[in-house]
């Protein structure tokens, strides 16, 4: 897999020919449904986001309008990693980083665009009635952005697919844990908590849901999460960031008597055993085909086996070591820059792929504080990422997992993998406290079995 450089620009198309596909808290993608062009047809568009100022006091204003007033903002704050434009630095750190860690054949490809502010902004307000309300009025497409990534359009097809955010896969060693929080992280998977605390302030989350059991390889186990994933899906009406179902590239709404129509056609037509019939039961269906594929596919090893291993400190015993460092073990140690390097990163890969089943992580060197650093950024991207599965591809044999050679693309892609700025680590320090601190006087007490870790 080869990253093309930038040879055309997004402007060649009219905006109507992109379509609303979905979103995350940094990028929108749209999937191209214009006049048949070798360049973008089978190819979304991943435009970057920006935080609107005050979304509150913009309701009135049209979308370009909302983002102008923040470009200069933007532009007046940037630090000096985000002076060089974060679609190029997306696709250095894919070819550079990512593409060490993961095979290409669990990837989708990149390339680069030119973009055009008036083209951006007329775009943006005709997808804007698309976008899910909180998230119009938390952020905007990124207009002053000068280039955007293609990638691989992974739901471009008749038939269904679906993207699943699996999140942490693995239970925290007890090594560097504090005795008020030792018990209850080695007990209840990190989501659980969070998903627990979402709920106690109103927001939507997968409650019955648990990553352990998807991340697991067992039969059941696999079963039973995508079972608790399809009924917070359907039950919440789609208002869940973990799940969503594509199809013929279109997002599913989850109470909309077309669309089961719709994936129940998809569904029975993409199972050689299955017959069209009213009688079929779509949960079944779901969970029965999409059990096989995950249990076929290494994916979800390579994510928890990276989230795991990149993060054997957990931030509590990051936090430690930085407080070691600054001999205080008051108030924020944990660093707001300077943003690791690509090199900086490169360099920490040859590390980790050569000492990573040697290194003695139970006694940290305060001198390797900058390793553990960029590590846990780096387990953040694969704690946050998602997959794609497109059951279709898995039925029909295109992809083999059998170490052969392929003949058509795998059914299980990896996705959304860009870098964590280093400001994240404060946020994640006082966020893990408040989900212990709410998971502890819940009286809850789940026990999430993490079949990998070693006890």
């Amino acid at each position: 897999m080869s990253t093309m450089g930038l040879i055309h620009t997004i402007s060649d198309t009219d905006p109507n020919d992109w379509q609303y596909l979905s979103e995350g808290g940094a990028t929108l993608v749209l999937s191209y449904r214009g006049a048949p062009d070798a360049r973008f047809d089978g190819m979304v568009l991943r435009l970057k986001k920006i935080a609107l100022c005050s979304p509150n006091d913009h309701s009135n204003e049209d979308h370009s309008e909302r983002s102008s007033t923040i470009i200069s903002d933007r532009r007046n704050n940037k630090g000096e990693d985000e002076d060089e434009d974060s679609s190029v630095s997306s696709i250095q750190c894919h070819n550079r980083i990512i593409r060490r860690l993961i095979p290409d054949r669990y990837l989708p490809r990149l390339s680069l665009i030119g973009t055009d502010p008036a083209w951006l902004s007329q775009l943006a307000d005709l997808i804007q009635p698309s976008r899910p309300v909180l998230r119009r009025k938390k952020d905007a497409i990124d207009i002053s952005a000068v280039q955007a990534i293609l990638a691989t359009d992974l739901t471009a097809n008749e038939s269904w697919s679906l993207e699943i955010k699996p999140k942490w896969g693995f239970l925290p060693s007890s090594t560097h844990l504090s005795p008020d929080t030792k018990a209850i992280k080695t007990r209840t998977c990190r989501y659980c908590m969070h998903s627990y605390l979402k709920s106690r302030n109103g927001e939507a989350a997968a409650v019955t849901f648990c990553p352990l059991d998807l991340y697991s390889g067992q039969e059941e186990r696999v079963a039973n999460a995508l079972g608790a994933l399809w009924d917070e899906w359907h039950g919440k009406a789609g208002h869940i960031n973990n799940l969503k179902v594509f199809v013929g590239g279109k997002t599913l709404q989850a109470h909309d008597p077309a669309s089961m129509v719709s994936l129940r056609h998809a569904m029975t037509n993409s199972s050689p055993s299955c017959t069209p019939s009213e009688k079929v039961d779509l949960r079944e269906l779901f969970v029965t085909q999409l059990t096989a594929v995950l249990l076929s596919s290494r994916v979800l090893g390579i994510i928890s086996e990276l989230q795991r291993t990149l993060d054997p400190l957990d931030i509590e015993g990051l936090c430690s070591l930085w407080a070691n460092r600054c001999a205080d073990v008051s108030g924020d140690v944990l660093p707001t820059g300077p943003e690791p390097t690509l090199d900086d990163y490169e360099a920490l890969i040859e590390r980790y792929l050569t000492n990573r089943k040697s290194q003695d992580h139970d006694h940290p060197d305060v001198q390797n504080v900058w390793y553990y650093t960029m590590m846990s950024l780096l387990s953040g991207t694969f704690k946050d990422c998602s997959i794609i599965i497109r059951p279709t591809f898995f039925n029909s044999g295109a992809g083999s997992d059998e170490g052969q050679p392929n003949s058509g693309p795998e059914p299980v892609t990896i996705i959304d993998l860009d870098r964590k700025p280093i400001k994240k680590l404060r946020h994640w320090a006082k966020l893990d406290k408040e989900i212990i601190d709410a998971y502890r006087s819940s009286g809850l007490n789940k026990r999430c079995v993490d079949e990998a870790r070693d006890v």
